[in-house]
């Protein structure tokens, strides 16, 4: 700017600058200077301002933010599309500036905590030597009823046990293999295939679990159907 200075003073005094017409073109040109001058200062003063503005940007940026921004925007911008579609130019919609205070009745007290996704320790492979032995019968008596035992067992019945006779009084006759809890099913099972109906009381059947232990079953009372009765109905039935 100096140099500027001087170098229009040296111009103005020179002789040729007679030539200039008029004091106003020579005052303008004695201001280019000033002119220069409060441009610059105003690029400087607009720079300072855009640098700011930058600064404060930067700093108070948020990408979590402006993700959940965009992603809130981006329904709302489906729905207008939406509600354009079905409307006219003119249309009006009114919309709080301001959503509705919002009722919550209880909050999360408890949040997530990483230490809660550790993976467990791995599980370590066991020796089978060191596996215990496993018996057959074990297994079966762990199993489920025996349907052809009891199925066998309940066909006998029919023919040698008395017409008062029940399914309770039935599981108290066998060995202690076939009164298991379990076989309780099987027989109730077996006895709706015959179609039959349990009366209004109930009778006790004693169990015995496969590893000795016994406990007792209150069950509604199934009376077996009369063996000679079922004989003489079928002698009465035509060919």
């Amino acid at each position: 700017m100096t140099q500027l200075r001087e170098d229009l003073t040296a111009l103005l005094d020179h002789p040729l600058s007679d030539t200039i017409p008029g004091e106003p073109d020579r005052a303008e040109l004695r201001g280019t200077v000033r002119l220069v001058r409060d441009g610059l200062d105003r690029v400087l003063a607009q720079r300072s301002r855009v640098t700011a503005t930058l600064r404060e940007y930067i700093v108070s940026h948020d990408d979590a933010r402006d993700r959940e921004l965009e992603q809130t925007l981006r329904p709302v911008e489906s729905e207008l599309m939406a509600w354009m579609a079905t409307t006219g130019p003119r249309a009006s919609h009114d919309v709080p500036l301001l959503p509705a205070r919002a009722n919550v009745d209880h909050l999360r007290e408890r949040f997530h905590d990483p230490a809660d996704d550790v993976l467990p320790d791995r599980i370590a492979v066991a020796d089978p030597a060191d596996a215990p032995t496993v018996s057959l019968a074990s297994l079966m008596a762990q199993g489920g009823p025996r349907l052809g035992s009891l199925r066998e067992r309940l066909e006998q019945a029919l023919i040698d046990l008395l017409p008062a006779a029940s399914l309770g009084e039935l599981f108290d006759g066998p060995e202690p293999s076939m009164r298991r809890p379990v076989e309780i099913f099987g027989l109730l099972h077996l006895a709706a295939e015959h179609g039959w109906e349990s009366d209004d009381t109930l009778e006790s059947y004693a169990t015995v679990r496969h590893d000795g232990s016994r406990r007792a079953f209150a069950v509604p009372r199934m009376p077996l159907p009369d063996p000679d009765l079922a004989h003489d109905d079928q002698q009465e039935t035509p060919a």
